[in-house]
């Protein structure tokens, strides 16, 4: 069984699911494979993606047929309808596509209808994926793109997602007046979030030690700060927390990350504070 033999394969065998992906995808019809190549580029598509590459809204019944049929792909929702490519399947029918002319067009599509629909995690992601960092270089200096990759990470530190954030550590560096210092900074939240507070320290003196050689701008000295005393919370240092909060609040000082997290470690402070029934330093907080 073919659907068997790719379900069972694993990545210790890599010829083994190349050979069954190939045969799961040599039984389609031409018109399913098409199909199917237009749409190699997503991970996860709906129907609204479908109609959008294709031009037609009846495809999605061929692809809901392919998931209940075969393992190629399965399907997460039915209103709209959502599916997911199975990984390894998608794996070998991308690489096949690549290497077609035709492939340049689907990409420009792809890319086109993520951005239309705001998904710029995604859309970056495609472009990293296929090697297409230029574009990916001019595409961050875009103003409202930049807007909305703000966003996306902040509400990944705001909900804990630190697989999202660790997919954004690529672009990071890659934006304008950002790199190193975009780096450490979602490194540092990427391995908080895991509990990995030695590496999230780690990532503190390597910005510290980078803008004393600088090579980091001196303006994200209130981001080094910010980032102190969220460890410090982190680690159950609450006055140490309110000492840094403190300092760094008197001095209005501003990153050009946009994270907020400037703002997060003073609430951290003002937090800490009360769990100290420390009415002084609440007072001083809120004033």
């Amino acid at each position: 069984d073919l659907d068997s033999l790719l379900d069972s394969a694993n990545s210790n065998n890599k010829q083994q699911i190349e050979i069954a992906a190939r045969k799961v995808l040599a039984t389609l019809t031409k018109k399913e494979k098409a199909l199917l190549s237009k749409l190699s580029t997503f991970r996860e598509f709906d129907s609204e993606i479908i109609r959008e590459i294709t031009g037609e809204m009846e495809q999605a019944r061929l692809i809901s047929a392919l998931s209940r049929e075969t393992i190629i792909c399965s399907q997460l929702a039915t209103n709209p309808p959502g599916f997911r490519f199975n990984p390894l399947v998608r794996d070998v029918l991308l690489a096949e596509i690549q290497k077609k002319d035709e492939f340049q067009e689907i990409l420009d599509t792809s890319l086109k209808v993520l951005l239309d629909r705001k998904e710029v995690r995604q859309a970056t992601r495609l472009l990293i994926e296929n090697g297409e960092i230029p574009r990916l270089k001019k595409l961050v200096k875009d103003k409202d793109f930049m807007d909305t990759v703000a966003l996306s990470i902040r509400d990944s530190i705001n909900q804990g997602h630190f697989v999202e954030l660790r997919n954004w550590l690529p672009v990071a560096q890659l934006l304008p007046e950002i790199g190193l210092a975009g780096k450490c900074i979602l490194s540092f939240y990427v391995a908080l979030l895991e509990g990995k507070f030695d590496v999230a320290d780690a990532q503190i003196t390597t910005l510290s030690e980078a803008m004393a050689r600088n090579e980091v701008n001196s303006d994200w000295c209130g981001d080094l700060e910010a980032l102190q005393a969220i460890a410090a919370y982190a680690r159950g240092d609450l006055d140490l927390c309110w000492k840094i909060a403190s300092s760094h609040f008197d001095r209005r000082f501003k990153g050009k990350f946009s994270f907020n997290h400037q703002f997060t470690h003073i609430n951290l402070a003002l937090l800490g504070s009360v769990m100290l029934d420390d009415d002084l330093k609440v007072k001083e907080i809120q004033n």
